[in-house]
Protein backbone atom coordinates (compact mmCIF):
# COMPACT_ATOMS: atom_id res chain seq x y z
CA UNK A 1 0.00 0.00 0.00
CA UNK A 2 1.10 3.08 -0.48
CA UNK A 3 1.40 5.62 2.47
CA UNK A 4 2.59 8.61 0.41
CA UNK A 5 0.95 9.93 -2.72
CA UNK A 6 4.00 10.60 -3.90
CA UNK A 7 5.43 7.45 -4.27
CA UNK A 8 3.20 7.16 -7.65
CA UNK A 9 6.03 8.76 -9.06
CA UNK A 10 9.98 7.47 -9.77
CA UNK A 11 12.04 8.78 -6.73
CA UNK A 12 14.39 10.61 -8.76
CA UNK A 13 11.62 12.89 -10.48
CA UNK A 14 9.51 13.82 -7.63
CA UNK A 15 11.43 16.94 -6.44
CA UNK A 16 10.77 18.06 -9.73
CA UNK A 17 7.70 17.77 -10.03
CA UNK A 18 7.24 18.82 -6.26
CA UNK A 19 8.47 22.60 -7.27
CA UNK A 20 5.55 22.61 -9.97
CA UNK A 21 2.63 21.88 -7.42
CA UNK A 22 1.32 23.77 -4.66
CA UNK A 23 -0.74 21.95 -2.21
CA UNK A 24 -4.46 22.57 -1.85
CA UNK A 25 -6.89 22.31 1.21
CA UNK A 26 -10.35 21.43 0.56
CA UNK A 27 -13.46 21.55 2.62
CA UNK A 28 -16.32 19.08 2.33
CA UNK A 29 -19.15 20.36 -0.17
CA UNK A 30 -16.62 22.25 -1.79
CA UNK A 31 -16.36 22.01 -5.73
CA UNK A 32 -13.14 21.90 -7.23
CA UNK A 33 -13.95 22.26 -10.49
CA UNK A 34 -17.14 22.13 -13.07
CA UNK A 35 -18.18 20.78 -16.39
CA UNK A 36 -16.88 23.46 -18.74
CA UNK A 37 -14.27 25.51 -16.76
CA UNK A 38 -11.35 25.94 -18.53
CA UNK A 39 -8.66 22.93 -17.74
CA UNK A 40 -6.29 24.87 -15.50
CA UNK A 41 -4.02 21.75 -14.93
CA UNK A 42 -4.20 18.74 -13.11
CA UNK A 43 -4.27 16.79 -9.26
CA UNK A 44 -2.64 14.21 -6.86
CA UNK A 45 -5.05 13.26 -3.99
CA UNK A 46 -3.02 13.60 -0.58
CA UNK A 47 -5.64 12.77 1.58
CA UNK A 48 -9.94 12.59 1.57
CA UNK A 49 -12.35 11.85 -0.47
CA UNK A 50 -13.84 14.25 -3.68
CA UNK A 51 -16.15 12.13 -6.05
CA UNK A 52 -16.12 12.72 -10.07
CA UNK A 53 -18.79 13.08 -11.22
CA UNK A 54 -21.61 14.78 -14.13
CA UNK A 55 -25.23 16.70 -14.47
CA UNK A 56 -27.35 16.12 -17.30
CA UNK A 57 -29.09 18.89 -18.75
CA UNK A 58 -32.11 18.07 -16.72
CA UNK A 59 -29.66 18.02 -13.14
CA UNK A 60 -29.17 14.63 -12.71
CA UNK A 61 -26.14 13.60 -11.51
CA UNK A 62 -23.84 10.47 -12.11
CA UNK A 63 -20.92 9.89 -9.94
CA UNK A 64 -18.38 8.81 -12.74
CA UNK A 65 -15.48 7.94 -9.32
CA UNK A 66 -14.39 8.12 -6.42
CA UNK A 67 -11.07 9.55 -5.96
CA UNK A 68 -9.17 9.12 -2.38
CA UNK A 69 -5.13 9.27 -1.83
CA UNK A 70 -2.37 8.34 -4.82
CA UNK A 71 -5.50 9.18 -7.49
CA UNK A 72 -4.63 11.13 -10.11
CA UNK A 73 -7.08 13.80 -11.60
CA UNK A 74 -7.06 15.35 -15.07
CA UNK A 75 -3.93 13.72 -16.63
CA UNK A 76 -5.54 12.64 -19.50
CA UNK A 77 -6.83 15.84 -20.25
CA UNK A 78 -3.63 17.47 -19.54
CA UNK A 79 -2.05 15.20 -22.35
CA UNK A 80 -4.67 15.48 -24.47
CA UNK A 81 -4.94 18.98 -24.67
CA UNK A 82 -7.98 19.11 -23.61
CA UNK A 83 -9.38 22.80 -23.13
CA UNK A 84 -12.35 22.21 -20.69
CA UNK A 85 -13.12 19.76 -17.90
CA UNK A 86 -15.83 17.54 -18.90
CA UNK A 87 -16.63 16.47 -15.61
CA UNK A 88 -17.16 17.81 -11.73
CA UNK A 89 -15.32 17.55 -8.91
CA UNK A 90 -16.35 18.12 -5.38
CA UNK A 91 -14.94 17.38 -2.22
CA UNK A 92 -16.70 14.81 0.16
CA UNK A 93 -14.55 14.84 3.11
CA UNK A 94 -12.05 17.75 4.09
CA UNK A 95 -9.37 16.81 1.80
CA UNK A 96 -5.91 17.88 0.44
CA UNK A 97 -5.12 18.26 -3.20
CA UNK A 98 -1.69 18.77 -5.17
CA UNK A 99 -2.47 21.12 -8.16
CA UNK A 100 -0.17 20.99 -11.14
CA UNK A 101 -0.14 24.17 -13.20
CA UNK A 102 -0.86 22.98 -17.03
CA UNK A 103 2.20 26.03 -18.03
CA UNK A 104 4.52 24.75 -14.99
CA UNK A 105 4.28 21.38 -15.82
CA UNK A 106 4.69 21.87 -19.45
CA UNK A 107 8.13 24.07 -18.82
CA UNK A 108 8.78 21.06 -16.58
CA UNK A 109 8.78 18.78 -19.98
CA UNK A 110 10.53 20.85 -21.95
CA UNK A 111 13.16 20.27 -18.85
CA UNK A 112 12.89 16.88 -18.38
CA UNK A 113 11.10 15.03 -21.25
CA UNK A 114 10.75 11.45 -19.92
CA UNK A 115 8.08 13.72 -17.76
CA UNK A 116 5.60 13.19 -20.27
CA UNK A 117 6.51 9.01 -20.47
CA UNK A 118 5.62 8.49 -16.74
CA UNK A 119 2.42 11.04 -16.69
CA UNK A 120 1.30 8.88 -19.96
CA UNK A 121 1.91 5.54 -18.00
CA UNK A 122 -0.36 6.78 -15.06
CA UNK A 123 -2.71 8.58 -17.42
CA UNK A 124 -2.89 4.71 -19.40
CA UNK A 125 -3.67 2.88 -15.90
CA UNK A 126 -6.11 5.60 -15.25
CA UNK A 127 -7.62 5.26 -18.76
CA UNK A 128 -7.96 1.47 -18.30
CA UNK A 129 -9.80 1.42 -15.13
CA UNK A 130 -12.20 3.43 -16.11
CA UNK A 131 -12.58 1.15 -19.17
CA UNK A 132 -13.18 -2.10 -16.29
CA UNK A 133 -15.67 -0.10 -14.52
CA UNK A 134 -17.81 0.93 -18.49
CA UNK A 135 -17.77 -2.95 -19.36
CA UNK A 136 -18.84 -3.55 -15.87
CA UNK A 137 -21.81 -1.65 -16.21
CA UNK A 138 -22.62 -2.72 -19.27
CA UNK A 139 -22.10 -6.62 -18.87
CA UNK A 140 -22.61 -7.26 -14.78
CA UNK A 141 -25.88 -7.64 -12.60
CA UNK A 142 -26.16 -4.52 -9.99
CA UNK A 143 -25.36 -7.43 -7.86
CA UNK A 144 -22.09 -8.49 -9.74
CA UNK A 145 -21.06 -4.77 -9.31
CA UNK A 146 -22.54 -4.06 -5.71
CA UNK A 147 -19.60 -7.40 -4.73
CA UNK A 148 -16.92 -6.25 -7.46
CA UNK A 149 -16.96 -2.59 -5.57
CA UNK A 150 -17.03 -3.98 -1.90
CA UNK A 151 -14.13 -6.35 -2.99
CA UNK A 152 -11.74 -3.43 -3.88
CA UNK A 153 -12.66 -1.62 -0.87
CA UNK A 154 -11.06 -5.02 0.65
CA UNK A 155 -14.62 -6.75 1.97
CA UNK A 156 -13.21 -10.22 1.29
CA UNK A 157 -10.43 -10.34 3.64
CA UNK A 158 -12.28 -8.31 6.54
CA UNK A 159 -15.00 -6.36 7.58
CA UNK A 160 -14.78 -2.74 5.81
CA UNK A 161 -17.15 0.39 6.39
CA UNK A 162 -18.93 2.20 3.47
CA UNK A 163 -16.45 4.86 2.23
CA UNK A 164 -19.81 6.76 0.98
CA UNK A 165 -23.80 6.60 1.76
CA UNK A 166 -25.47 4.09 -0.28
CA UNK A 167 -27.22 7.12 -2.47
CA UNK A 168 -23.51 8.24 -3.67
CA UNK A 169 -22.71 4.05 -4.25
CA UNK A 170 -25.90 4.28 -5.92
CA UNK A 171 -24.91 7.03 -8.67
CA UNK A 172 -21.18 5.56 -8.86
CA UNK A 173 -23.21 1.73 -9.56
CA UNK A 174 -25.55 3.54 -11.88
CA UNK A 175 -28.80 2.38 -10.28
CA UNK A 176 -31.41 3.89 -8.56
CA UNK A 177 -31.28 4.39 -4.29
CA UNK A 178 -33.92 2.35 -4.21
CA UNK A 179 -32.15 -0.87 -5.97
CA UNK A 180 -29.26 -0.62 -4.08
CA UNK A 181 -30.95 -1.14 -1.08
CA UNK A 182 -32.51 -4.51 -2.50
CA UNK A 183 -29.13 -5.16 -3.83
CA UNK A 184 -27.50 -5.10 -0.37
CA UNK A 185 -30.74 -6.96 0.89
CA UNK A 186 -30.30 -9.88 -1.74
CA UNK A 187 -26.81 -10.51 -1.16
CA UNK A 188 -27.26 -10.64 2.98
CA UNK A 189 -30.44 -12.78 2.46
CA UNK A 190 -28.70 -15.12 0.51
CA UNK A 191 -25.48 -15.06 2.60
CA UNK A 192 -22.78 -13.97 -0.22
CA UNK A 193 -22.07 -10.90 1.87
CA UNK A 194 -22.48 -10.37 6.00
CA UNK A 195 -23.14 -7.40 7.75
CA UNK A 196 -22.37 -6.25 11.32
CA UNK A 197 -22.33 -3.08 13.19
CA UNK A 198 -22.52 -1.01 9.52
CA UNK A 199 -19.61 -3.69 8.19
CA UNK A 200 -19.45 -5.46 5.63
CA UNK A 201 -17.81 -8.80 4.89
CA UNK A 202 -17.84 -10.53 1.36
CA UNK A 203 -18.37 -14.55 2.03
CA UNK A 204 -18.68 -15.90 -1.70
CA UNK A 205 -15.80 -17.31 -3.01
CA UNK A 206 -16.33 -17.40 -7.16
Amino acid sequence: MINNCWDIFPLEHIENLKKTSRNMLIHKGDIVFQQEDSFKGFYLVNFGRLKVYSLSYQGKESIINIAEQNHLIGVPLFLGNILTYPLSLEALDYSSLFFFEKSSVINLIHKVPVIQNILMALSLNCLFLLMKKTISLMQDSLNERLLKYLSELGARDKFIKLSINKNQIAHLLNASPEAISRSFRFLKENNLIIEKDECYKITYNP
